[in-house]
């Protein structure tokens, strides 16, 4: 960990009022309100006292229904649900306080988030319910490096702390990549000491103007929320493609990434315009697509372009509100991740043409209200199969093969199929999710698209391979025990599946231990007036993070454990290297 000389808030937060930024966050917010330096990382509230001096109330209308319409589109990309006035000793309560600031995860009891003057944005709000519901901010990440560069001799001297990164021992990143259009990302100039300075640099210099978005939370940021609280929805596994997952708000669906929709994310997002979007083909010959009329606001176009290897993409003309981050943007989407925020332009084009990583590139064009609506916004694309021998540009001239559907469909426009190219196979696409992540009885499955000629292809456009092989941890031995704290009505209505040693801890307050004592008063724990009991557990010591899963206990209530006591599926045998299905399993006999 590297040490940095605190400074005084109060002097931090006035230096730094003094240096304006506006790059649409909270960041940029809480400078110009002068809390800054009272909170940790922009925006994190650590500790109780810190609220004396935040605090202001001016409740109207307008903001309680920006919170409100914010929740419903969280409630929408995930399976948490926020009821209004609800009789809860742990909730959340929204103010207007000086600045945009929350803490992070439950702390127990009201816990406040402040929606300030200036925060009253979308993306913002979600933001900090996000921290509220256990989310860091993404540059905190450990593998942030490999991502982004930070500047510190661009930072304001005294806050480079608010740029330390967190270990994988107390963050959860969820198996998650590092997303640079999350919502939790900082903006460019956080913590900057002038505006014209950047303090966080992105090692793609094409996502420059993607981080520190606030228009949303990302399909990413949606994610990591729906593993962490979501997971025992949906009782069946479904196949996803391109980086989806089951839908926690409908399980026969799944919950595609930005460009993707369908069941099984394998169709292409509708377009808002008749006049764009769709599915193309890639061909040895330059084509292009363009913005030609599509004039107007809250305009997304969608077009998804396959090749049989792979696309070569060139960026001809960029004409978009240059900021940061993009409002109005041409996203690109390259990746073999097509789950991840493709880089967004609106300033620079790129001057090299841009290959995608398999035979997929999608493109999302997307123009904002709030632009200016005297600025022209428009692009001009060109795109062809990737070919390695050759490297020519495209050209420039109006030779290049314009797409024109209405033309095609003119009976004197038919194609003669014998010049057809013989139909052929794509590469295979990423592999799907495994279905188990242990245990022998997983499948995933992977897909390729017909090319050319008639669109016949020998075989099948689908493959299925077995998986999750490893066998699922079962403990031999346990040399660590952690307790389990409740109070003793609500123990006593719980199913465990370990034996029930219930022990009563105390019946008062007054009978807490003064250890106990201090532990509830550093970690501001509620404690409840009732009769509590705990409860142990053995495990094994390597674990850091515990999850307890909880039922009610009913007389008719059974173990439903799928696995059997050797961690492997019903009809598969642990081999000492993998659980395989008993029909492929070899018994020996003396």
């Amino acid at each position: 960990m590297i040490g940095y000389a605190l400074q005084n808030s109060k002097i931090v937060s006035n230096a730094l009022k003094n240096i304006p930024t506006n790059d649409g966050t909270e960041a940029s917010i809480n400078r110009r309100e002068g809390v800054v330096g009272h909170l940790f990382e922009n925006d994190i509230l650590l500790t109780l006292p810190q609220v004396k001096s935040l605090l202001r109330s001016n409740k109207n209308n307008k903001w309680q229904r920006l919170i409100r319409i914010t929740l419903r589109q969280i409630e929408m990309e995930t399976c948490v649900r926020f009821r209004e006035n609800a009789a809860h000793e742990d909730y959340i309560l929204f103010i207007q306080g000086n600045g945009c600031w929350s803490n992070v995860g439950r702390i127990g009891g009201p816990q406040l988030v402040s929606i300030g003057f200036g925060c009253e944005a979308t993306g913002i709000i979600a933001h900090e319910v996000l921290h509220a519901l256990g989310l860091w901010h993404e540059q905190s990440r450990d593998d942030r490096d490999n991502y982004i560069k930070i500047n510190y001799d661009n930072i304001y001297a005294g806050t480079e702390g608010n740029f330390e990164k967190r270990s994988q021992e107390n963050s959860d990143n969820m198996g998650l990549s590092y997303d640079l259009g999350s919502v939790m990302h900082y903006g460019a100039t956080a913590f900057t000491t002038n505006i014209h300075k950047l303090t966080i640099e992105t090692r793609e210099q094409l996502y420059q103007q993607t981080i520190g978005q606030r228009m949303g939370v990302s399909f990413k940021d949606a994610k990591i929320i729906n593993l962490r609280y979501c997971t025992d929805i949906c009782a069946h596994e479904k196949i996803c493609y391109n980086g989806g997952y089951v839908n926690p708000n409908n399980c026969r669906q799944c919950k595609c990434p930005a460009g993707f929709a369908g069941d099984d994310c394998s169709s292409v997002e509708k377009s808002t315009s008749s006049k764009c979007g769709g599915e193309l083909l890639a061909a040895f010959d330059y084509q292009s697509i363009n913005s030609t009329n599509l004039d107007g606001d809250n305009i997304r176009c969608i077009w998804r372009i396959k090749s049989q290897t792979r696309v070569v993409m060139y960026v001809e003309e960029l004409k978009l509100p240059c900021q940061e981050p993009c409002s109005s943007y041409l996203e690109l989407k390259y990746r073999s991740d097509m789950s991840a925020t493709g880089p967004r332009l609106c300033c620079n084009k790129p001057i090299e043409a841009i290959t995608s990583e398999t035979d997929t590139f999608v493109v999302i064009y997307a123009t904002n209200a709030n632009n200016d609506d005297h600025f022209t916004h428009s692009f001009k694309l060109q795109f062809r199969k990737y070919n390695p021998k050759r490297v020519t540009l495209p050209p420039y001239s109006t030779t290049s093969t314009e797409i024109n559907f209405k033309k095609l469909k003119q009976p004197k426009d038919r194609i003669n199929c014998l010049n057809l190219e013989p139909a052929q196979w794509s590469e295979w696409g990423e592999w799907s999710t495994c279905s188990v992540s242990c245990g022998g009885c997983g499948v995933r499955r992977r897909i390729r698209a017909c090319y050319g000629g008639n669109r016949q292809c020998p075989g099948s456009k689908e493959d299925v391979m077995e998986c999750g092989a490893r066998r699922c941890p079962v403990w031999e031995h346990y040399d660590c025990y952690t307790r389990l704290i409740m109070p003793c009505d609500l123990l006593q209505n719980l199913q465990f599946i370990t034996e029930k040693d219930v022990y009563v801890v105390f019946n008062e307050k007054k009978h807490i231990s003064n250890q106990w004592k201090q532990s509830i008063s550093d970690k501001k724990l509620a404690v409840s007036r009732r009769r509590m009991c705990q409860k142990y557990f053995n495990h094994q010591c390597s674990t850091s993070i515990m999850t307890f899963r909880m039922e009610w206990n009913t007389e008719n209530k059974k173990d439903q454990s799928d696995l059997d006591e050797r961690g492997c599926c019903h009809g598969y045998h642990y081999n000492n290297t993998a659980c395989v299905p008993i029909r492929d399993a070899i018994f020996y006999s003396s």
